[in-house]
């Protein structure tokens, strides 16, 4: 009897352990999916929050250069620079009919910033990380030229004075397509070899000479605000 009533307890004290060990594993499931439910939810606001951050990144840039292309078109021309801070993602940019527009790419699919402007605009802009600097200069047609980080050399539009003349002392005109710094010389030679330089007002040279009788030549040497030379002397 007593061996019975052994073995009866001693059954029941085990059905009681297992229960309370399934109880156990249950609650580690669920706490287990509630960390990867919050986890999930951490992991996409926290994407949402670094899209956020990036695309308000790409609107200040684009804000930036449109306030510049503005600014410029109702005070003048001239040429000028802005620094922009461009975000990772930037795949694409379009410059035309008054707007300004950076193209973000991210894990749903591409979102457009746009700005638009006073007037019209043309050019390029930068698409990678960093820090850009961006010329604008504005046209004759008052459109802006926008340029990412110029490597073009500055280009002679026209020089004066030209064929015979009847008088010896002039004024020698340069015009440039931008502001640069010019030089000339009776010889071919490197921008710095060459020993003349212009007096200068944003894109117009000028010097004076007094010359005698018979054929001048000069050669002329721009070289522009971001150090671009020009690689032949007109």
């Amino acid at each position: 009897m007593c061996i019975q009533q052994s073995k009866y307890y001693k059954y029941h004290d085990y059905s009681i352990n297992i229960m309370r060990g399934q109880s156990g594993i249950e609650y580690m499931v669920l706490v287990g999916v509630l960390l990867m439910v919050v986890g999930t939810l951490f992991y996409f606001a926290n994407q949402q929050a670094f899209l956020s951050i990036k695309a308000a990144q790409a609107k200040e840039a684009v804000s930036i250069i449109a306030e510049s292309a503005d600014r410029m078109s109702k005070l003048g021309g001239g040429r000028t620079f802005v620094y922009v801070d461009i975000p990772d993602g930037v795949v694409d940019y379009q410059l035309a009919n008054k707007t300004i527009k950076l193209t973000l790419r991210n894990d749903n699919g591409d979102s457009d910033i746009i700005v638009g402007t006073d007037t019209d605009v043309i050019g390029n802009l930068p698409t990678t990380r960093g820090v850009h600097k961006v010329y604008l200069e504005k046209l004759q047609n008052n459109t802006i030229l926008i340029e990412a980080n110029d490597e073009t050399p500055p280009i002679i539009i026209s020089t004066s004075p030209t064929g015979t003349i009847p008088e010896t002392n002039i004024v020698l005109r340069v015009i440039t397509n931008e502001p640069a710094v010019c030089r000339y010389d009776t010889s071919n030679a490197s921008y710095l070899s060459l020993t003349n330089k212009f007096s200068q007002t944003a894109t117009l040279h000028t010097d004076y000479k007094n010359l005698s009788e018979g054929n001048h030549l000069y050669y002329v040497g721009c070289n522009d605000t971001s150090g671009n030379v020009m690689i032949f002397n007109s």
